[in-house]
């Protein structure tokens, strides 16, 4: 990440003995990103074989600045 806004908000999480959890790596390039977790609102109603799996998307701005996050090249050409 460009900011180091995940770092330092962890730094203070741990002097209550806690840490941010909902972002992942990505490849090739070992990024990190965060992660927001979604929900089915109705099971019943979500794609066949995906109910206990919902999508989660992957954020491209810091949730806390909004400073832009680093990404891969090839990330970028797939958003094209």
């Amino acid at each position: 990440m460009k900011c180091k806004c995940w770092t330092e908000i962890n730094e203070k999480l741990k002097e209550k003995n806690l840490i941010m959890t909902g972002a992942t790596f990505t490849m090739p390039g070992f990024k990190l990103v965060p992660i927001i977790q979604t929900e089915w609102i109705d099971k019943l109603a979500a794609p066949k074989g995906k109910r206990l799996r919902p999508p989660s998307m992957f954020a491209s701005h810091c949730p806390f600045c909004g400073v832009e996050l680093e990404t891969d090249k090839s990330q970028k050409e797939i958003k094209k």
